[in-house]
């Protein structure tokens, strides 16, 4: 996703990098259902 390839390319700040972190685990966990 758009987040994570700027995060990957360090222009995201921590805050940013965080809150793409928490959007993949609420991903993540809706698939688990």
């Amino acid at each position: 996703g758009t987040a994570f390839d700027i995060a990957g390319k360090g222009i995201a700040s921590e805050v940013s990098l965080l809150e793409a972190l928490k959007v993949a685990e609420r991903y993540l966990k809706e698939d688990l259902k």
